[in-house]
């Protein structure tokens, strides 16, 4: 029951925000320029809004176990979100700041982990007592289904198992993340030009467009979005790879994902 009503509460705050989403939405496509600027912000603090509500939801009885598939979920909500505000931006200094807090929510994840795992911790003698029931009750640790309170809780001495665990942890998600930032723009255009070039008139945004101008201003903040994601992945390929040489292979990280969680 227990299980139940956890499962219940998951559904209904996931209900909740793919609401909120396109509501938002909405309301940015009669905004100008500042407010959309404002909008594109929000947005992201709703995806960090349904991180720390899902961890609510389910660190009780699943710990982080959950997390690969509600967060799969909630970024391919908000890049669906954000891919058809892309097709409406009045300004360029919109996408700029979507371009901005994009990257800067990844830099501040990788500084975070080079951060916490180059300073030095002060070590405190355990007796072994301590140390006896630190090894039988590691196991049974469940750690925070938000990347953000990992974070947080990684700055923390705690045990090697319990800190590599953690690291491996906000690695996966960040990976997952961009996998994803760099699927849904390319789905986006292939959908977008299908719709555009068959002139389907019940699809209220390519039915809006004016002209051909429309549909290549969308087509360039897409390719410039997709092109972006894909040096950004790069890019933190590269950074993981400087901090943990020999240690750990994105692409082993994505396919164990991939492959645990691949029917969801």
């Amino acid at each position: 029951w227990n299980n139940l009503n956890q499962v219940r509460m998951i559904l209904n705050t996931s209900f909740i925000f793919a609401l909120l989403y396109p509501v938002l939405a909405g309301i940015f496509f009669n905004a100008g320029t500042i407010l959309q600027a404002c909008l594109i912000l929000v947005f992201f603090f709703f995806r960090a809004s349904y991180e720390f509500a899902i961890e609510y939801a389910t660190s009780k009885q699943f710990g982080s176990d959950a997390l690969p598939i509600v967060s799969f979920g909630a970024v391919c909500l908000h890049e669906i979100c954000l891919s058809i505000m892309l097709t409406s931006i009045k300004h360029p200094i919109v996408f700029v700041t979507l371009v901005l807090a994009d990257v800067c929510e990844n830099a501040y994840c990788l500084y975070s982990l080079y951060h916490t795992m180059n300073k030095k911790n002060k070590v405190v003698p355990m007796n072994d007592n301590h140390i006896h029931e630190t090894n039988t009750t590691i196991g049974l640790v469940k750690r925070s289904s938000s990347v953000y309170s990992a974070i947080e809780n990684l700055k923390h001495p705690s045990g090697i198992e319990e800190r590599q665990g953690a690291v491996l942890f906000i690695i996966a998600v960040l990976l997952q993340r961009e996998m994803v930032e760099m699927m849904i723009p390319l789905q986006a255009l292939g959908v977008m030009s299908i719709l555009y070039v068959s002139d389907v008139k019940a699809n209220s945004v390519t039915s809006s467009w004016s002209g051909v101008e429309d549909y290549h201003s969308t087509l360039m903040y897409t390719s410039l979005d997709l092109l972006i994601e894909i040096c950004v992945f790069v890019s933190t390929i590269l950074i993981l790879r400087h901090m943990f040489p020999g240690e750990l292979s994105a692409w082993r990280v994505l396919r164990g994902l991939i492959n645990v969680n691949f029917k969801m």
